[in-house]
């Protein structure tokens, strides 16, 4: 979906459907958008890691988390893993436990328990767990 402007400049179409230079990632209003929803989920996120108790807080910090955290990004090229499995290639932004470590503390630094998703994907996941119970 590429088109050349006048013999000069490569063009791209953003994912709203706009024409953007093809060194952009994206418009101006999409970029705005998207910083918008990143300060939300920082906000939420915050709220949430905050209610969590001092062991979890401790444990996101620790060394430990983040060196096993590190290998599993390595291990998925730096990918969400259920985009891939539906053919489409998209960064991640977390890496999930995909069992909670709330509901089984031993399997915090198991690297077979974690995978790397990106934003909606991991929304997804826990919408799914809630429903679940």
């Amino acid at each position: 979906m590429y088109e050349e402007n006048e013999g000069k400049m490569l063009k791209k179409i953003c994912k709203c459907g706009k024409l953007i230079p093809y060194n952009l990632k994206m418009c101006d209003e999409c970029k705005s958008m998207m910083e918008s929803k990143r300060k939300q989920n920082r906000k939420y996120y915050r709220k949430t890691t905050y209610e969590r108790d001092n062991k979890y807080n401790k444990f996101y910090k620790s060394t430990e988390w983040k060196k096993i955290r590190q290998l599993a990004i390595v291990r998925d090229h730096a990918l969400c893993k259920d985009c891939l499995n539906s053919n489409i290639i998209t960064q991640y932004n977390t890496v999930h436990h995909i069992v909670p470590i709330k509901q089984d503390w031993s399997k915090r630094l198991d690297i077979n328990n974690l995978v790397c998703l990106c934003e909606s994907c991991h929304q997804r996941r826990h919408v799914l767990l809630n429903r679940r119970g």
